[in-house]
């Protein structure tokens, strides 16, 4: 059975590779371009704080936190916000 840390690494890694790839789709300088770069923020805030609880030892919560990161994406994509590039590294698609 995997346990956290293991679940963890595999997750981070998809969440990585996911923050590396994903675009902005509307616009510069509209509103929704803004709400698009928000999610993109707070996945990439979750990630870090995952990588944080990970170096404390804390794999459920870092687990916990990276699962986060990548549904802000997942919401981005399925909102048309976002577009997701490897369909492997999105859970959801439009």
């Amino acid at each position: 059975m995997e346990g956290a840390r293991e679940k963890y690494a595999r997750y981070r890694e998809i969440t990585e590779k996911a923050l590396s790839e994903v675009e902005i789709v509307p616009p510069e300088g509209s509103e929704m371009r803004k709400l698009a770069g928000l999610l993109v923020d707070m996945a990439r805030r979750y990630y870090e704080d995952s990588i944080h609880f990970a170096e404390k030892g804390d794999y459920a919560t870092a687990l916990a936190s990276v699962s986060y990161a990548h549904a802000w994406l997942d919401v981005g994509v399925v909102l048309g916000l976002l577009k997701g590039g490897d369909p492997k590294l999105f859970m959801v698609e439009p």
